[in-house]
């Protein structure tokens, strides 16, 4: 059953009445400490194969698919006439991650929230979960989840595991409500554990504040020590209660924009089924399937 986003009065009075203190470096022991040395993650705003208008020209303006190199998801691109987006939550499973056949090494996907940085390049508030994969010489798979939020241009933060335990299939839900251009909360709960960890943030810059012209559900292939990570199979991830607020109103994905992942040649990573007003599907596309999706995921469809 689908709930209802949080309104932004009731977020932060969740933010006040649960106050979490988040540290900013959770790198003292753990699984995913283990599979590497502590990076330094960055997201990034939508990296589009083409301008934008490209995309909107060939669907006469209308909600269209886009191909980016970096994510993958539902991105609505404008609130409605004369309005601005305020809030934004999704729900979604954590997705175990894997190493793609004849790959080695630590392979990565993130899956998030995130409000701007779909249509401008010059802010983007988000906050998620990282997925890591390693193949082990014995043929295992080491996996480790990390939580984090950013709001760019500013730094990643993750979130101790102590504090926000992660372990797949677990449910999280992200809440985002903004008070204003330069001040956000964001409110993120493990369903399957009953943690929630709470954060009010301020613009990193001048330059970053948040506008309130997109939303998004997005998997991204993020950055690690400064390079794009090695993207994880991540199979399939689903998010639902997928929804915006504006203040005067609830909008579902019935306008956003389905977003397609490709690697550098072009080639599709993923692909994406809308599959009602709140839920999207995000299949990971193996070698000799890029034109499919899992059976178990429909069509892309409208409610």
């Amino acid at each position: 059953m689908r709930t209802s986003i949080m309104t932004k009065s009731s977020l932060f009075f969740t933010l006040f009445s649960y106050a979490t203190t988040i540290f900013a470096r959770p790198w003292q022991g753990g699984l995913r400490y283990r599979l590497m040395s502590p990076p330094t993650r960055s997201g990034q705003t939508a990296q589009l194969t083409a301008p934008l208008e490209n995309f909107l020209a060939a669907a006469n303006n209308s909600s269209t698919e886009v191909l980016s190199t970096n994510w993958a998801g539902a991105a609505i691109r404008q609130p409605p006439s004369n309005k601005n987006f305020n809030a934004v939550s999704g729900r979604f499973i954590v997705p175990t991650p894997s190493v793609p056949v004849n790959s080695t090494g630590v392979h990565a996907a993130s899956i998030w929230v995130g409000m701007d940085g779909y249509t401008n390049d010059a802010r983007l508030l988000h906050a998620g979960v990282d997925l890591f994969a390693q193949m082990l010489l014995n043929g295992s798979t080491l996996t480790s989840y990390m939580a984090w939020y950013q709001w760019i241009p500013g730094p990643s933060e993750y979130i101790p595991s102590t504090l926000f335990s992660l372990s797949a299939g677990d449910v999280i839900t992200i809440d985002i409500a903004s008070t204003g251009p330069t001040a956000s909360g964001i409110c993120l709960t493990n369903e399957s554990t009953a943690q929630r960890v709470n954060k009010t943030l301020q613009a990193p810059s001048n330059s970053s504040t948040l506008i309130g012209q997109n939303v998004e559900w997005i998997i991204e292939n993020f950055m690690l020590g400064g390079t794009k990570s090695q993207l994880a199979d991540f199979g399939i991830a689903k998010f639902d209660n997928c929804e915006a607020d504006t203040g005067h109103g609830v909008v579902g994905l019935n306008a956003s924009d389905v977003v397609i992942l490709v690697d550098k040649e072009g080639k599709m990573v993923s692909n994406t089924a809308i599959v009602d007003e709140y839920m999207v599907h995000i299949s990971y596309v193996r070698a000799g399937n890029s034109a499919k999706l899992s059976p178990a995921i429909p069509a892309k469809t409208r409610a």
